[in-house]
């Protein structure tokens, strides 16, 4: 659910309101890179960049609704690149599932109209043991011109009542045979041929 208030009329219709929407763009924090306004930022769980980009620190060790976390300050190895300050709170039982994040945007980097940008998703595991996201909240600070006031607008979504057993939770689509795999010996075959097959 979507609510502007004061200035709806306004950013619907101009570059602006396209500007939010792109700021609350839904993302995986475990995806290589994160999309933010046509940049790419690379994430801080990229499995073949993030070693390389980020400088990670282990700063404590606490709680987190209950759960014995370790907190995982990571940080742009250059500050003036696409990627994110932050902190990973993994949790330290031995799977290591990250049990909530933080980014932020470093202050040196020009991101359009962006002028802060803070993400802070929670996740909590299911009785299946699955870890599911749970709240993800996103504020973001900008301004269409310098000479005006910043705008401040914020994204909370909520997810609940996960149902991982049940056939319900699959459509049909997902549930019937697998398409025939066709190799690479077949691939000259004309259209006919595959209309006779199938």
């Amino acid at each position: 659910k979507r609510r502007l208030m004061g200035l709806a009329e306004f950013l619907d219709k101009g570059a602006t309101g396209e500007n939010i929407k792109a700021v609350f763009a839904d993302f995986d924090i475990c995806d290589d890179n994160i999309p933010i306004l046509m940049n790419r930022f690379v994430s801080p769980l990229s499995s073949p960049l993030a070693t390389t980009f980020y400088k990670y620190y282990i700063s404590d060790t606490l709680s987190v609704d209950g759960t014995e976390c370790i907190d995982l300050t990571f940080v742009p190895a250059n500050n003036r690149s696409y990627g994110f300050t932050g902190h990973l709170y993994v949790v330290n039982d031995g799977s290591y599932a990250v049990k909530r994040y933080s980014l932020g945007i470093p202050a040196r980097i020009n991101l359009n109209y962006v002028s802060e940008l803070s993400v802070v998703e929670d996740f909590s595991r299911t009785p299946e043991g699955w870890w599911a996201p749970r709240e993800k909240d996103i504020y973001a600070r900008f301004y269409v011109f310098r000479w005006m006031r910043q705008l401040y607008a914020r994204r909370s979504v909520a997810h609940h009542d996960y149902d991982f057993t049940s056939a319900a939770a699959m459509p049909d689509s997902l549930a019937r045979e697998p398409d025939r795999i066709v190799y690479d010996k077949d691939w000259w075959r004309p259209d006919d041929y595959w209309h006779a097959v199938r």
